[in-house]
């Protein structure tokens, strides 16, 4: 055996070995590992698969050299090739696959249905050959997901089983409200309308995704739609992912609804223990039509379970919500109406909207007088950032900037300040970001708005749902590191009125993207033109598949 090189495969024949085995320099590999059997039992047909009939089984599941895979049975490796070795007297080729501590896996088409190409994290960690580890953690996720598709299962039968009384919808109550809009209606607004009262009317329980694009009055929607559930008598629930998102929700709710005698109240990290205590007991007695918070409704203590009379769900930035929280919503709720709202709903929404699971309502026209965003895409250049800052400047207006990571956005504002220290300087520009206190985020979100400041340095916790009048140039640094949704979303807080947004996503200079990355990217800047939101969402389903509809996934990724 010393003759042989190292990584060499070395096939012996009239030699019976009960199992394989392995020592620091060789592995032997039986056909009990490979095939399951202790004897092949056969001979290789000459008709066996050829060259061009195996790259046929690859590129049919669009895998490539150096693409990651999953093995069923040993785990995550990157496929490296085909290769053709002598096996048994005859020239057969394998799949190459390597493994952590760069260990071989020659493995014959015949356990290529053992393959999968690998979605998920950019981040990936190689299994072991010489771990059980693979065989553990796929025990764990295939437990866990048995049981959430089993309540999956059961929620959803029971919820598309479930007859319900129909609601009216004719009240003069509303018909005030709606007049009361102080802008026109885009004619998607209108159908979508009509869509959730026909809903309304009917005996089945509301499952509906209203996708539309940023600015394009979803928010309406969820307004009108509320009402007629608080004129029948019942309580609204409306979920969003942030604080900012739920303060801003809760005054323009109450700004909306203040000649109409509704009762909105809000929960969030801004106040204080005894506050939200009171507002708990007044949903307990019914005294609040329409609460509005974030994730904390719907923990253990949370509000969810003081409703005297919920009707209707609403969970606005659908997106940004994980699928258990979304199904846990729903346990126990079985009878109770859901309305999801997003730019670009996650993949595995898409996916079971497209799979008349949920049923979708696209707003696609625009307000009259938007503009498209202009989107760029470009290497961090320091003349563009800084025209880019003093063009938005000069017109009146405000620059939004977000970077990827609160560690290095304190070093992003001193670059930027010295690149455009003839525009602005110190006391033009804030911070924002999740680590600071509750007070402290409130107040300088709102400074910004009220125009204290001319750029604010944030990270993407800027993003989510939030109006910001006046702020018509975004830059995104790092765009590289984002997904579809937060992009789109980010790009949409700007250009909001009848002056044009505009949008640059940097990545660094000389930074070489990977295929993904620039897929991401092309995609956001081909896809600039009003009501892009649900292309951008069918890209998004394209590029990383739906998910297991009835798994925790939401886009089918495989993380160990």
């Amino acid at each position: 055996m010393e003759n042989h090189e190292k990584g060499k495969v070395l096939i012996l024949e009239g030699i019976l070995l009960p199992n394989g085995a392995e020592s620091n320099e060789i592995m032997a590999i039986t056909p009990k590992e490979l095939f399951g059997k202790e004897e092949f039992g056969y001979e290789f047909e000459d008709n066996s698969l050829s060259s061009e009939e195996l790259k046929d089984i690859f590129f049919f599941e669009k895998v490539k050299e150096g693409d990651y895979v999953v093995h069923a049975n040993y785990g995550i490796a990157i496929f490296r090739g085909l290769k053709e070795l002598n096996y048994l007297g005859k020239p057969k080729e394998f799949a190459v696959l390597e493994f952590a501590n760069e260990d071989i896996l020659y493995l014959p088409p015949e356990q290529f249905n053992l393959l999968s190409k690998y979605i998920g994290s950019e981040k990936v960690e190689l299994s072991s050959l010489k771990k059980e580890n693979w065989k553990s953690i796929k025990k764990k996720v295939q437990e866990s997901i048995l049981k959430f598709s089993r309540d999956l299962l059961r929620i959803k039968a029971t919820r598309q089983s479930f007859s319900k009384e129909p609601m009216r919808v004719d009240f003069e109550e509303y018909e005030m409200f709606e007049d009361s809009f102080p802008y026109e209606e885009t004619p998607d607004q209108i159908k979508v309308m009509e869509e959730i009262k026909n809903d309304l009317t009917s005996h089945k329980v509301m499952d509906r995704v209203v996708c539309g694009d940023v600015g394009f009055g979803k928010t309406e929607i969820a307004m009108r739609t509320s009402y007629l559930y608080v004129l029948n008598g019942k309580q609204v629930m409306v979920l969003v992912p942030t604080t900012i998102l739920a303060e801003q929700h809760f005054r323009n709710f109450s700004k909306r609804f203040e000649n109409f005698g509704v009762k909105v109240d809000v929960i969030s990290r801004l106040k204080t223990d005894s506050e939200v205590k009171k507002t708990l007991e007044e949903v307990e007695k019914g005294n609040i039509d329409i609460l509005i918070g974030t994730h904390s409704l719907i923990s253990e203590n949370g509000a969810l379970k003081r409703f005297k009379n919920l009707g209707l769900i609403i969970i606005d930035e659908e997106h940004k919500f994980g699928v258990t929280h979304k199904e846990n919503i729903l346990k126990g709720y079985e009878n109770i109406d859901v309305l999801m709202l997003s730019a670009t709903p996650i993949p595995r929404t898409l996916g079971m909207s497209l799979a008349n699971l949920r049923d979708i309502s696209l707003i696609t026209t625009p307000p009259k007088s938007r503009k498209p965003i202009k989107t760029f895409i470009v290497e961090w250049n320091n003349e563009i950032i800084r025209e880019a800052i003093k063009h938005e400047i000069e017109r009146g207006g405000k620059v939004l900037i977000i970077n990827d990571k609160v560690e290095t956005i304190d070093k992003l504002k001193e670059k930027i300040l010295e690149l455009s220290k003839e525009i602005i300087d110190e006391k033009d520009v804030c911070l924002l970001h999740g680590q600071l206190n509750r007070s402290t985020i409130e107040n300088v979100f709102l400074d910004f708005l009220n125009d204290k400041y001319k750029v604010m340095v944030s990270t993407i916790i800027s993003e989510s749902g939030l109006d910001m009048p006046n702020v018509n140039t975004v830059i995104i640094n790092n765009a590289h590191m984002f997904g579809l949704a937060d992009l789109h979303q980010i790009r949409g807080r700007v250009g909001r009125g009848s002056i044009e947004g505009y949008a640059y996503l940097i990545y660094p200079s000389k930074y070489i993207l990977t295929e993904l990355q620039m897929k991401r990217l092309n995609a956001i800047e081909e896809h600039s033109d009003l009501g892009a939101g649900f292309r951008i969402a069918l890209k998004d389903l394209e590029m990383r598949g739906a998910g297991n509809l009835l798994g925790k996934e939401q886009h089918g990724n495989i993380k160990s």
